[in-house]
């Protein structure tokens, strides 16, 4: 099983595809400084749908309070491989869990 990768150039873009499907993303990787919109405006948009859905900030701002996102994972950059495996790996092990109904 492998993860599709979607890059998107603001908060706003992001969101006109989850609108479209709120179950297409499993994981997503916000900065707090994005374009218009803040990761964490995204992500609050995106929690006011889905509160399962693992939310990353990699993120340069050390003074922001992500806590009202329930994030998965806050990693501040420079973020390290071996982090994002560790994400992915513990992402990818609850969408194996999910889908076979454990």
């Amino acid at each position: 099983m492998c993860f599709n990768i979607y890059q998107f150039s603001s908060g706003e873009e992001l969101l006109v595809k989850f609108d479209e499907d709120k179950k297409f993303f499993d994981l997503f990787f916000l900065d707090y400084y994005m374009k218009r919109l803040t990761g964490l405006e995204t992500a609050l948009h995106i929690r006011s749908f889905s509160k399962a859905c693992p939310i990353v900030f990699v993120t340069a701002a050390e003074k922001c309070d992500f806590m009202e996102a329930i994030p998965f994972e806050v990693l501040f950059k420079p973020a390290q491989k071996v982090d994002l495996n560790k994400i992915l790996e513990r992402v990818l092990v609850r969408k194996i869990g999910k889908d076979e109904g454990i």
